[in-house]
């Protein structure tokens, strides 16, 4: 499997990051996440895949 990381970027209260994972039968799957710190954590605000 190979991990690419498409775009990213990230400040210091939130980011996000799209990523193209390649499997071991040649497939892809493509997944993207926008995140946020809230209260010393972080959240995951909107997420989204595709096979």
């Amino acid at each position: 499997m190979t991990i690419d990381i498409i775009q990213e970027y990230a400040t210091p209260t939130q980011g996000f990051f799209r990523a193209r994972l390649r499997l071991c039968n040649h497939d892809f799957l493509e997944v993207a996440e926008f995140f946020q710190s809230r209260q010393a954590r972080i959240q995951t605000t909107e997420y989204r895949y595709q096979f």
